[in-house]
């Protein structure tokens, strides 16, 4: 009766750990999709702003081409400056879509390893 108790007792533990495992997964997925929409959210947030900046430096390098040689290089100068910024926010995005992502499995490896120690518990 002791050991059959016990036995009950380790699977109620392992369908606990199972239920906490699915848990995660469910909030690592929920977690993911959200970043992969704010991840496509930025990149089109960006790519409008990079088009919008490269449509109206266009616009001023026509207007400047009868001025000086260093007026158009002014101009383009800063829609390299302005575009490096918007890559770097694309790349920031990412870099925090990736570190969620670990975050998340690195909680799934912890409860993982919960369940392996909670059975190891219930068999001793």
């Amino acid at each position: 009766e002791v050991e059959e108790r016990r036995r009950k007792d380790g699977d109620d533990a392992m369908d606990r750990v199972r239920g906490q495992i699915d848990a995660l997964r469910e909030q690592q997925d929920e977690a993911l999709n959200k970043v992969d929409v704010h991840a496509e959210e930025i990149s089109a947030d960006l790519r409008a702003k990079l088009e919008q900046q490269q449509s109206e430096a266009r616009g001023e390098l026509e207007s400047f081409r009868s001025q000086q040689e260093e007026a158009i290089g002014k101009v383009g100068a800063r829609v390299e400056e302005l575009s490096g910024e918007l890559q770097g926010q694309l790349q920031a995005g990412q870099d925090e879509f990736r570190q969620r992502a670990q975050q998340l499995s690195d909680a799934q490896e912890a409860a993982a390893e919960a369940l392996r120690e909670e059975r190891r518990a219930a068999l001793e």
